[in-house]
């Protein structure tokens, strides 16, 4: 054998050989490759042609399918809805008793209106709008891609006047409601056999405290704004929840000998200048009042409850009895002139007023 010849034996050699239906199934492949990408192309640019001026398809807000519109066909869509709650209203039940909340109240005093509720519909489509639209290629595509397997679910907007709102709901059902009571300082005249007589005393006992029943605004509210984003109209049940009192019998501890305590102090005397009121026993005794213990420990429960005054009842006494003789208005001064002469004078005079939470 010639040297050229071995030496292209040893290069044939040295070479891998490719068969040749791998060649071939490479080829189809690309080809293929480039056919769908050509066919994904066009069907990508049809898409887009079709949806030019128009939101993508799959997007929704609640029942309302934004979808296919245009934006001023959304906003035509989504403006019919709100003019529909607008008129109807959302209707809120409790038992047997409903009542409806309208986004705009008519003020009774004057002719303005005041709005409860108001929807930004115009975010709504900007938003529907531009997704798909408004970040780079390949994210554009993926939530195309996104809206091919499921739906898009948009909410609108809205700012609502809950204290308002719960002013409305509470004027229609408070009524329903069972407000908790603490339990209570009761007291009954006894009479008491001494070595001189007898003598009529006074003795303190607690009466129970009661569970009430009151509804939930708030919750009602919540449920209120999750289904308007939705644009859902449907009417809310509200629902009502125990209440429970701040002072129970069973942590009253030692209540007569802590409201015997107090009373033997009566009677007492307030004064003001020259007036006087005199408390006597048994009017002290219609004052006192079950309190939670602000210093209370909690290694001290039998302190948790003790002996205050009921506010309420201390001041209905000092507006009928001693407000009427303390208080006084403020006169200014007054002079009149005739022939030159002062013949008419008043001196000012401060006014007065008891302040009513000094001392309680």
């Amino acid at each position: 054998m010639e040297l050229k010849e071995l030496k292209n034996e040893i290069i044939n050699k040295s070479k891998p050989r490719i068969p040749r239906w791998l060649i071939k199934t490479a080829i189809v492949f690309f080809i293929l490759f480039f056919v769908a990408a050509s066919a994904s192309a066009a069907v990508y640019l049809t898409f887009e042609k079709k949806y030019e001026g128009k939101i993508y398809p799959g997007i929704y807000l609640g029942e309302i399918e934004l979808g296919r519109k245009t934006p001023a066909e959304a906003t035509k869509a989504i403006n019919d809805k709100i003019n529909e709650i607008y008129k109807n209203g959302i209707n809120f039940y409790y038992q047997n008793s409903q009542t409806a909340i309208f986004p705009v109240i008519e003020s009774v005093e004057s002719d303005l209106a005041y709005p409860l509720i108001n929807f930004d519909g115009e975010k709504t489509v900007s938003d529907a709008y531009s997704f798909g639209r408004n970040g780079n290629f390949l994210g554009n595509l993926q939530k195309k891609i996104h809206l091919f397997f499921s739906e898009k679910k948009l909410f609108i907007k809205i700012t609502t006047e809950d204290e308002k709102i719960k002013k409305t709901l509470e004027e229609k059902f408070s009524q329903l409601e069972i407000p908790a009571y603490d339990a209570g300082l009761i007291y009954e005249e006894i009479t008491v056999k001494k070595a001189t007589g007898t003598k009529l005393a006074i003795k303190f006992e607690t009466n129970k405290e009661k569970v009430g029943k009151m509804i939930d605004y708030e919750k009602g509210i919540d449920i209120l704004k999750t289904r308007l984003s939705s644009l859902d109209s449907d009417h809310i049940e509200l629902s009502a929840s125990a209440a429970y009192p701040k002072i129970y019998q069973k942590d009253c501890f030692n209540i007569d000998a802590k409201a015997q305590k107090i009373l033997a102090a009566a009677p007492l005397t307030l004064k003001y200048k020259e007036n006087e009121w005199i408390i006597n026993e048994k009017r002290l005794a219609l004052w006192l009042a079950l309190k939670i213990n602000p210093e209370m420990r909690d290694n001290a429960p039998e302190n948790k409850i003790i002996i205050g005054l009921a506010e309420n009842k201390v001041k209905e006494f000092l507006e009928k009895e001693a407000a009427p003789k303390i208080n006084q208005p403020t006169i200014e001064a007054k002079f009149s002139v005739l022939g030159g002469r002062v013949a008419e004078f008043q001196a000012s005079q401060d006014g007065t007023e008891l302040d009513m939470d000094a001392g309680l």
